[in-house]
């Protein structure tokens, strides 16, 4: 029997030597496999998932990306469709009509097939720095990671934008002569990235580092250089005419009221104070919140310092370049944001992970911490997603949404969270966030003032619904993107007549009230 075992197990080794590509195709039809199955499992719809659904039916219905849960008085300026991103916009509009109508599930395909194109970006980008083993492990790790259940599971565009970003610099490292033409198409793949999130940068400043760490000064001179410049330059001008040219005082008027005062980037507000918060922001979250195997990479990168090669110098540069990058571009330190930064971690942690099970054991006391540290930290990093898929996330979605619909009466108006406009789209529906981007725009008003321009017949509230009393201390995006506590109850005291009121598990306590305009 032991006899037979061996031979299967040679067979298949050998298998695997001359045929690479089985073993990578098993790959990924597990990954696959699981990822399908708990799509829709893990984690909850959010309310992000509303916007992008929103706007991609509005294109449909108009042609415009632009849906009801955007802001009203958006319509008064000239151009005001142009704002919001329009690819992704076209991509879930695609999946709907695929689907044959509105459904999360459409949209979060559409994730998950940016997060398979992320990990074949990261199988190549692995494979010419480290070799085929790592690079299977690589993608192993990335398709098991928090961040990449998060971002290739929601039907937001991180992912998008990651999968273009390491589409570049695997396309950069694999042009073995530094082809002109390959290295424009690696800097417009960061441009095109920026239109599905502006977090893509950072891949703009970690493809010049690279160019500098293969040329030195030289690079200046080379060819590789300015064809990411090109690239790059193309891009950008590709999302201005999109969003910028055509109505730039429209643009820049939404860019104030919308994003200025939460995602100006630390190094763009120029305060010392704000860039030093971000560094500890960045620690935290990183050793404490999202990546357990922040430890390794920190190891990998000295132990790639002390074997210099030019593919070794590349890691440390990606690695590097991306962290700084992160830390001083990305304000928020958002759960699906990571994804665009911990594929080039979990490359370079997989060469201590195997390096370090590749020696033959040894009975030292060192030996053994060491080898224990590595494997609970990798183990660590594996736990979190497969514990998670565990709870039924969307159950407890589906339950909260027929709680809502059981209270509302066909055709009456909604203000609420995003997340519930799948169950609810036929509704004239708003998002609550238009209450606070309404009192931005006309200074001094009111919540109650904006809702009446609003005249919803129903509000909606649960945990995600920010309510913040006066003075009371948080974080900087909770105070500037919520609502005056004490207004809103004044205002459902007076108005409100409570429909139905239940705990809506992770979306904690929900509330439905009936508005009496009269």
């Amino acid at each position: 029997m032991n006899r037979i075992k061996e031979q299967v197990l040679e067979k298949s080794c050998n298998l695997y030597r001359t045929r690479p590509w089985i073993g990578i195709l098993l790959l990924f039809v597990v990954i696959i496999g699981f990822h399908s199955w708990s799509l829709m499992r893990f984690p909850q719809p959010f309310v992000d998932e509303g916007w992008y659904g929103a706007r991609a039916l509005g294109f449909l219905e108009t042609g415009r990306a632009f849906g009801t849960l955007d802001s009203n008085f958006m319509v008064e300026y000239d151009g005001y469709w142009t704002y919001f991103p329009l690819l992704p916009v076209l991509l879930h509009a695609l999946s709907f009509r695929l689907a044959g109508g509105v459904s999360l599930l459409a949209m979060r395909l559409v994730s998950l097939l940016f997060g398979l194109w992320l990990l074949t970006a990261v199988y190549l980008l692995a494979y010419r720095l480290c070799g085929r083993r790592e690079a299977v492990f690589s993608v192993l790790l990335v398709a098991f990671s928090w961040p990449f259940c998060i971002s290739a599971h929601w039907a937001r565009t991180d992912i998008m934008a990651a999968a273009l970003g390491f589409t570049a610099l695997a396309l950069y490292v694999n042009s073995r002569q530094q082809t002109f033409w390959v290295n424009v198409l690696a800097g417009f793949c960061v441009g095109l990235a920026f239109e599905f999130h502006p977090n893509a940068a950072i891949f703009g400043l970690t493809l010049v580092v690279m160019a500098f760490v293969a040329q030195g000064w030289g690079t200046l001179k080379h060819r590789s250089l300015w064809g990411i410049v090109c690239g790059g330059a193309l891009g950008g001008l590709f999302y201005a005419a999109l969003h910028i040219l055509r109505y730039p005082d429209t643009y820049f008027t939404f860019q104030r009221l919308f994003f200025s005062a939460t995602h100006t980037p630390p190094i763009l507000t120029f305060d010392l104070g704000v860039m030093l918060e971000a560094f500890r922001n960045m620690a935290i979250s990183m050793f404490l919140e999202v990546y357990p195997l922040s430890l390794l990479v920190m190891l990998a990168v000295v132990a790639l310092w002390r074997r210099p090669s030019l593919e070794n110098r590349w890691l440390i540069a990606a690695v590097l370049s991306l962290t700084l990058g992160y830390t001083l571009w990305v304000r928020n330190r958002m759960p699906y944001y990571p994804i665009i930064l911990t594929p080039i971690f979990d490359i370079v942690a997989v060469g201590v992970v195997l390096d370090e099970f590749s020696r033959p054991w040894r009975r030292r006391v060192s030996f053994y911490a060491r080898r224990v540290l590595v494997l609970g930290l990798s183990l660590a990093s594996l736990i979190r997603p497969f514990t998670a898929v565990l709870y039924p996330y969307y159950q407890d979605y589906e339950n909260v949404q027929q709680q809502i619909k059981a209270v509302i009466v066909p055709g009456e108006s909604i203000i609420g969270p995003q997340t519930f406009w799948f169950g609810l789209y036929e509704h004239n529906y708003h998002s609550w966030e238009e209450i606070m981007y309404y009192q931005r725009y006309a200074l001094g008003s009111s919540v109650e003032e904006a809702l009446q321009s609003l005249h919803p017949d129903v509000f909606i509230a649960d945990g995600y619904v920010r309510l913040v009393a006066p003075g009371e201390r948080r974080n900087m995006y909770d105070q500037h993107v919520s609502l005056d506590l004490f207004q809103v109850r004044d205002f459902l005291d007076r108005r409100g007549t409570l429909l139905i009121r239940f705990n809506g598990g992770v979306y904690g306590e929900v509330f439905v009230y009936r508005i009496n305009w009269d």
